[in-house]
């Protein structure tokens, strides 16, 4: 009985030492803390090296992350709305400079489609007298003038001559008849001088898009 207890002894101590053979000193196990990989210091996944933080790219604010622009889904150039809410609508945005539904898109442009600017309004250039011929017509006592008149985009229509005589406002006269269109001779005719007699006189013409000409001066002579 004592031989039987002694060696069961002997196995009780032979087991712990098998069982503290099996456990690995901590610095030596791959899980320890100085030499795991899941360890605070060295970890894929810890704070500084994490796919997953802050500066992640696959994170709102990621630097390398792309905020959204006019222009940057197909058809926003042209859609009339601010897609990116900063105050600049469709080809006024410089993000859709280059675009292909802004090709010729100048801003100020007359046949510019962009709604913001309304260039689809009609804007012309003014008219130009060029000359103005006056002379003295003894059996009418009237004075009769051919004003020359030139508009480079042909919008003269049925012009306003503008006229003062002696420094002093006339009523404007509508030239009637068939539309005008870039070149024209307006034929006019001012009574009511008695000769001799010396009057100053000036002229401008109003075109049919609103657009005024030049002042032409000229002093004509009633011998």
């Amino acid at each position: 009985m004592r031989r039987a207890s002694a060696s069961l002894l002997l196995i009780g101590l032979w087991l712990t030492a098998c069982g503290s053979g099996f456990s690995t000193p901590v610095l030596d196990d791959d899980d320890a803390f100085g030499d795991d990989d899941d360890a605070a210091g060295d970890d894929d996944d810890t704070t500084a090296d994490d796919d997953d933080v802050a500066d992640d790219d696959d994170v709102a604010d990621d630097d390398d992350s792309t905020p959204d622009f006019e222009g940057d889904e197909p058809g926003e150039c042209m859609d009339g709305a601010d897609n990116d809410q900063d105050g600049l609508f469709d080809c006024d945005d410089p993000n859709c400079f280059g675009s292909p539904d802004c090709a010729g898109d100048d801003d100020d442009a007359a046949d510019d489609d962009d709604a913001a600017d309304d260039d689809d309004a009609t804007v012309g250039t003014a008219p130009v007298i060029v000359n103005v011929i006056d002379s003295w017509n003894a059996g009418t006592a009237e004075f009769a003038f051919d004003i020359a008149v030139t508009d480079s985009d042909c919008n003269l229509g049925n012009p306003t001559l503008l006229w003062t005589f002696n420094g002093t406002a006339q009523t404007p006269q509508i030239v009637s008849g068939p539309p005008l269109g870039c070149t024209a001779t307006i034929n006019f005719w001012v009574g009511g001088t008695t000769p001799p007699a010396t009057v100053d006189f000036t002229f401008q013409v109003l075109d049919s898009l609103g657009e005024f000409s030049n002042i032409w001066s000229l002093t004509a002579s009633a011998p």
